[in-house]
């Protein structure tokens, strides 16, 4: 589905999107994994879900999709990457990317091979416009990033949750919309960069929702060792106690 949505709709939009996948991690993390929710994160799921919205809206005012996408095609992609969004979402909160992702490449290795396709590589190959070498560099490319990115993500749900995983990767929104304009020659518009900045928001509720989590913790921690050490102080009076009785008695 993310495959096919690239060919109808324009990278910088694509990615924007894309970022769904928190609002569908948000809800698929209360369901299987008991997420806590509070207000923040509540706040970053809501702005999320509306900048992927306010994209929809103003998709035809997006010069970039007249010339190069076909008619109709846009809602298409657009329903496409949402429902990857989702489907991914709940891959994340299942704790199985590394498993889906063997299945996925099994299959899809058989699959090259018994169809037949395998034969049409070196024609590929041959008419990508910027050459072999980049051709088998921009594969290599993809196979590599997707590896890390997928061993990153499932560090982040065993260390902290999938919802987190998920968070994380919008730190990449602001920086693909411009990538797509100098390499794509995407249009920039304002709808984009609005949701550029509402993303940012998003994320950083949550980053702060962590960091107000990280700071309870450290203040429950030192009451706990506070407790431990006055417990310990009484525990070795109540043993003194005795044995000066014991003392006195002799």
């Amino acid at each position: 589905m993310y495959s096919y949505a690239m060919l109808y709709i324009p990278v910088s939009t694509f990615s924007l999107v894309a970022a769904t996948q928190q609002a569908f991690n948000s809800v698929t993390s209360r369901l299987i994994n008991a997420q806590r929710f509070t207000a923040l994160i509540f706040n970053s799921v809501v702005v999320l879900t509306f900048f992927a919205a306010l994209l929809s809206v103003g998709s035809s005012t997006d010069g970039s999709t007249t010339s190069k996408i076909p008619p109709g095609k846009y809602a298409l992609g657009f329903v496409l990457t949402l429902s990857a969004s989702a489907g991914y979402a709940l891959i994340l909160d299942e704790d199985a990317a590394v498993c889906t992702n063997v299945v996925a490449s099994t299959v899809s290795v058989v699959a090259l091979f018994a169809s037949g396709e395998w034969r049409a590589v070196h024609g590929e190959m041959a008419g990508f416009e910027n050459g072999k070498v980049r051709y088998v560099a921009t594969l290599v490319g993809i196979a590599l990033g997707w590896q890390a990115e997928t061993l990153g993500a499932v560090r982040l749900i065993t260390r902290v949750s999938s919802l987190f995983a998920n968070v994380t990767s919008t730190l990449a929104l602001p920086l693909v919309p411009i990538f797509a304009v100098v390499f794509f020659g995407d249009k920039m518009t304002g709808i984009k960069v609005v949701a550029m900045l509402m993303a940012v928001w998003g994320f950083l509720s949550y980053v702060y929702q962590h960091y107000l989590d990280d700071r309870r913790a450290a203040a429950r921690k030192g009451r706990a060792a506070a407790d431990c050490s006055v417990y310990a102080a009484r525990v070795g009076r109540l043993a003194v106690v005795p044995a000066q009785d014991s003392d006195m008695s002799e």
